[in-house]
């Protein structure tokens, strides 16, 4: 469930200011989410690339336009927890995104929730959409270089958060 009754406003970044900002392509209609290290696509010619596959849920946020700035995902496979550095303890998102993860797609772990945060963008969330649907991420080595998610249902209807 979305529950939002804070009167701050939640944003994501980090990346602008790291220089890592990663491609993001979103359509609504079809809502498919696609987040990609980088604008080119050389890792995908890449031999070790490893893709790991679900079906789970997510939370999508969105800024005022309908653009995603942030990626939740829910109880993600160990598989991929195990590629995803886990938030320090006491910081959480706040905290600056590893150097090395940063230069893939950042993103932080919570190990307790198996919960995946990834910042893709700065800005403020005023639209919080709760999604299940097919989830697929790739790596290169330890870095993470694509996310997908094709959304098949919209669990509730999508929650506005006050900026």
């Amino acid at each position: 469930m979305v529950h939002h009754t804070q009167s701050t406003s939640l944003t994501a970044g980090h990346h602008a200011a790291q220089g890592a900002t990663p491609a993001v392509r979103w359509d609504a209609g079809t809502r498919v989410l696609v987040i990609t290290a980088g604008e080119g696509p050389a890792w995908e010619d890449d031999p070790g690339l490893v893709r790991l596959s679900y079906h789970g849920s997510a939370w999508i946020g969105c800024d005022r336009t309908g653009t995603p700035v942030v990626l939740d995902l829910h109880g993600i496979p160990d598989a991929l927890a195990r590629m995803v550095p886990a938030a320090p303890r006491g910081e959480g998102p706040a905290a600056p995104l590893p150097r090395a993860v940063a230069q893939g797609i950042g993103c932080w772990l919570d190990p307790d929730s198996n919960w995946l945060w990834c910042p893709v963008a700065d800005g403020a969330v005023t639209e919080l959409l709760t999604v299940r649907g097919h989830v697929e991420a790739a790596f290169t080595g330890t870095r993470l270089v694509r996310i997908q998610v094709r959304a098949s249902a919209l669990v509730e209807a999508p929650a506005r958060v006050r900026p």
